[in-house]
């Protein structure tokens, strides 16, 4: 999860993130959590430079949600 999250100054509550991600077994969903940081990385929100911090990300289960490079660009709202 680290090794893909953007190079940033944003990647706060690591033992947080780390707690949640042991307690939720999300080992099995590395796969799909990673995918989803990658796919997040070319948004408009994160190449304008926001980026969500990564514990929201775990709490809310954001990899749950429509993948960016699924919308078409003319669609992409944040």
């Amino acid at each position: 999860f680290w090794a893909v999250w953007p190079a940033s100054k944003r990647k706060v509550a690591k033992a947080a993130v780390q707690a949640k991600w042991e307690k939720q077994g999300l080992d099995e969903l590395a796969d799909t959590i990673i995918a989803n940081v990658e796919d997040l990385k070319i948004s408009d929100q994160w190449m304008k430079g926001f980026e969500p911090a990564p514990l929201t990300s775990i709490n809310q289960r954001r990899w749950e949600d429509e993948l960016m490079s699924d919308i078409p660009p003319s669609r992409r709202v944040i």
